[in-house]
């Protein structure tokens, strides 16, 4: 799966999830700590381990890696070729 692909599923999700984003034109660029609170954020990688069938480590979750869906996606398809190279 492509990062654009897992982008779109992302900001899908955070639409949903997030009934008060910002008005920004591109969700994609919306900054992850201006939609999600901390339990939000919880919520965000309980839902991306689950879709993507990925562990997410504790010393995985950085602001760069989760600053914006962007970064999410890149970080979401090294998980996930990681684990097609195991």
């Amino acid at each position: 799966m492509c990062p654009a692909e897992i982008t779109k599923i992302l900001a899908e999700y955070l639409i949903t999830a997030c009934r008060t984003l910002p008005d920004v034109k591109n969700v994609e660029d919306t900054s992850l700590g201006d939609a999600l609170d901390s339990l939000g954020m919880l919520h965000f990688l309980m839902f991306l381990e689950e879709r993507f069938d990925i562990k997410i480590e504790s010393a995985d979750v950085s602001p760069e890696q989760f600053s914006n869906l962007i970064s999410v996606s890149e970080f979401v398809s090294r998980k996930l070729a990681t684990q097609l190279g195991s």
